[in-house]
């Protein structure tokens, strides 16, 4: 399932598992630049609609229909080249190319085979979240942990973490996406590093729906860190992971407003907000690296390493590569370059 995908975990306990488990999912689905904030410019395809999600969905499920998922996924690259709109929705619209490939193929193993990766492996996240909606709520709990194969010669191998993540997306969205109702479901595996990668899609698809499809029903404006302030402390590590991207939209993306932000979220979870910052930060940046050093530098010193971290992580697996990252790594100041390198090394080494 999801074959084609080439990145695979490589850990040496549970523990660093699940700590980079989190990082990975960040920098490799809620990092991507459908977060940054970009202005107009069409691609032609939708005229005067060119600002329109609807309209790219419905564009891009007709030519899943008529020339099959890869071709539907090269159409989105090419676009997203060309219209700032796309870019800044790519993941959100590959989730909707893989729904209609889910209903075009007919089988989720069949539709994992005409995908790719493009746009942070949204087009499988919107296979298994399709899936999942043809059952009834209590047929869940027991379907839910059938769905994703995990391989016996790498049990977290990346198109496995893919899967599960899905999940999170998925039982989101068939509860009207709210998280509160889709986060038990992914209690019912009994692996923490699938309970944590099927959190991220919970908290991922809250924030990814606002102004897409319509208002989350769990965000608050006038308390950007909700609902990662009202989740049980098991949840809260994977909701400041992604919680960042609508803090930044809340605060027009004044930086030094989202750092503040950070600091004053429960002390345990503060580095967690910086990589989330990070990540952000790499994203709308695109990658440039005196530009993401002169942004993450606005946070408090003790803990800006941990935002080269999510900038590092987020440009390997945004270039598939290390240039961005190297560039980083090489002008950050000295007391954080060990940090940065290690984490750009160890995102490197899942591609």
């Amino acid at each position: 399932m999801a074959r084609r995908l080439r990145a695979i975990w490589k850990r040496t306990s549970l523990r660093t598992r699940l700590v980079s488990g989190l990082a990975l999912l960040l920098a490799a689905t809620l990092v991507p630049v459908w977060l940054v904030v970009l202005s107009g410019g069409g691609g032609g395809i939708c005229g005067s609609e060119r600002d329109s999600f609807a309209c790219y969905d419905r564009y891009l499920g007709d030519v899943v229909r008529t020339q099959g998922g890869e071709a539907a996924m090269a159409e989105l690259a090419r676009l997203r080249d060309e219209s700032h709109y796309v870019l800044s929705s790519c993941h959100q619209l590959s989730h909707a190319v893989g729904h209609a490939a889910l209903a075009y193929y007919g089988t989720v193993d069949e539709a994992s085979k005409h995908g790719d990766a493009t746009c942070w492996s949204g087009y499988y996240h919107g296979v298994y979240e399709q899936y999942m909606s043809g059952f009834e709520d209590d047929e869940l709990v027991s379907v839910i942990p059938t769905i994703c194969h995990r391989p016996e010669d790498n049990p977290y191998a990346f198109d496995y973490y893919n899967c599960v993540h899905g999940i999170g997306h998925g039982v989101t969205i068939r509860f009207e996406n709210d998280p509160f109702k889709g986060l038990p479901f992914c209690d019912v595996f009994e692996d923490r590093w699938e309970q944590v990668n099927c959190y991220t899609g919970v908290f991922m698809q809250n924030i990814v729906v606002d102004s897409k499809w319509h208002t989350s029903v769990r965000l608050d404006p006038d308390d950007p860190v909700y609902p990662c302030n009202a989740v049980a402390h098991k949840y809260k590590g994977a909701c400041y992971l992604t919680q960042t991207s609508y803090i930044l939209r809340v605060l027009d993306y004044d930086y030094d407003k989202a750092f503040a932000v950070c600091d004053g979220v429960e002390e345990e979870f503060v580095p967690t907000c910086y990589v989330s910052m990070g990540r952000d930060i790499s994203g709308n940046s695109h990658r440039e690296a005196k530009l993401v050093m002169k942004r993450c530098s606005l946070g408090r010193p003790d803990r800006q390493g941990d935002c080269y971290v999510g900038a590092a992580r987020n440009a390997v697996f945004h270039d598939h590569g290390t240039q961005n990252a190297d560039a980083l790594c090489a002008i950050v100041p000295a007391r954080y370059r060990e940090q940065c390198e290690d984490s750009r090394d160890n995102a490197a080494q899942t591609l």
